[in-house]
């Protein structure tokens, strides 16, 4: 009698796990929710337009579902709709909303939807869009890499139009590497971002234009690099591209810019980041990367201010761009088949994170006080102080919160051997106690290989 009730517990048990198992995965499933968008090719830009409640997507695709479409869809909340547009322009990057019409930029100019029919602005741009900003909707700010509009105005991938004439700025652009390539634009702090893919005077990638003058932004970025776009996120200005951290930029792919500063990102994703957006006191990354902040976060993360967090999901290849719709954030795949999957997303549960990591909500300061090296390290990590030698506590840690070195030394010059440690991302936490019995801590992302 006891081993069958012993056997029948065992069952009981085993149902139970599977039943938890399967609502686990049903769960996961169920967080990014398909729109029933399958398309033949790439998605560019989603916009959601809060004047007429469309999620408006573009890109390269001219197929959805089966049908024949223009390269530009919206969806209504119920169904997808073709805007019959006869687009000419190439491939779709950018749309919003100026002055009541929609415009879309992309390989080959712009052009607007009045709500009946495809309009130019007057004879458009000669070359790629890449970024719109409607500024307080009396100027319309295009970027790109094209060097005339209306046919004979000058503009260096850079121009303004205010619903009926094309403009350039007061003071004329500067000419950044063999051609302007602009691909982003924000305004912030009382001045106008630019980003992209150029090098010149003002620094690499990125410029910044007052009103009156040109200026650089924090002596640009480093490196092989590039800008994709522009996020405002608590009173800060923050930054994804390609750039990275080993050729001297604050982290990798995700940067933030306080109006005077750089800043690193909780050590960033490590890919490139495409698209960044703010939802619900959260900021949201999308791109090509499988991690940030060295947790597992397959091409969409989520930056809570002091940690990343990841989400599980069977995406492939990318997710390119995001938006906000109906209250939901919206997430486009860049994957396009076969075989085929739904390519735009809502998600459902922005809480239902998969893991978040701790480690990176870390500040990591650098100070006079120490030099740390060499980072990356193989073998022996150096920690050099300078003046007069202090009692100092130090811990290595890992990604998981486990101390894997500790101890404290008095000396000016101390070395740690972490040849045994697997290659990745490690902490160095420093706290010295000075005369006062005053803390100092600092900490300090060691880059293992």
């Amino acid at each position: 009698m006891q081993k069958c009730a012993y056997n029948n517990y065992k069952l009981l048990k085993i149902k139970l796990t599977y039943l938890f198992l399967l609502a686990s995965l049903v769960s996961q499933a169920q967080l990014f929710k398909g729109l029933g968008f399958r398309a033949d090719a790439y998605i560019g830009v989603m916009y959601s337009d809060t004047v007429d409640n469309r999620l408006y997507v573009g890109g390269e695709f001219k197929k959805l579902n089966g049908k024949t479409v223009d390269q530009v869809v919206y969806y209504d909340g119920i169904k997808w709709n073709s805007l019959d547009l006869k687009w000419k322009g190439g491939s779709i990057r950018t749309m919003t909303r100026f002055k009541g019409d929609i415009y879309f930029g992309g390989n080959y100019g712009i052009n607007r939807w009045n709500g009946f029919k495809l309009d130019t602005l007057g004879k458009g741009a000669n070359g790629y869009v890449g970024g719109l900003l409607n500024f307080n909707d009396s100027l319309l700010f295009v970027v790109g890499n094209f060097t005339k509009v209306d046919d004979t105005l000058p503009a260096l991938g850079i121009a303004t139009w205010n619903g009926n004439r094309w403009d350039t700025l007061p003071v004329n652009v500067p000419k950044v590497g063999s051609t302007n390539d602009f691909a982003s634009i924000a305004y912030y702090k009382g001045e106008f971002y630019f980003g992209g893919n150029f090098m010149g005077k003002y620094g690499n990638d990125i410029i910044r234009f007052s009103g009156t003058e040109w200026k650089d932004v924090g002596g640009g970025l480093k490196g092989d690099s590039w800008v994709r776009d522009f996020e405002i996120y608590n009173g800060e200005l923050y930054v994804a591209g390609e750039f990275k951290q080993l050729t001297g930029n604050p982290s990798d792919h995700v940067i933030r810019w306080d109006g005077t500063n750089w800043k690193p990102v909780g050590g960033g994703v490590n890919y490139q980041a495409w698209d960044l957006i703010k939802f619900k006191d959260n900021l949201f990354v999308c791109g090509a990367f499988d991690e940030a902040g060295g947790i597992d976060a397959n091409v969409i993360a989520k930056w809570e201010g002091k940690e990343w967090c990841g989400y599980r999901n069977d995406f492939v290849n990318t997710v390119s761009d995001l938006a906000v719709y109906n209250d939901s954030l919206v997430v486009a795949n860049g994957y396009f088949g076969p075989p085929s999957k739904d390519q735009v997303n809502i998600l459902t549960d922005i809480h239902q994170t998969n893991r978040c990591g701790v480690i990176d909500g870390f500040s990591e300061i650098d100070v006079s006080d120490f030099k740390i090296y060499p980072n990356p390290v193989l073998a022996e990590l150096v920690i050099e102080g300078s003046g007069t030698p202090q009692e100092t506590d130090y811990k290595l840690i890992n990604m998981q919160g486990q101390v894997l070195r500790s101890g404290n030394f008095l000396q000016l010059k101390f070395t740690i051997n972490i040849e045994e440690l697997v290659p990745g991302i490690y902490f160095l936490e420093l706290v010295t106690n000075n005369n006062n019995n005053n803390n100092n801590r600092i900490t300090k992302k060691i880059v293992k290989q």
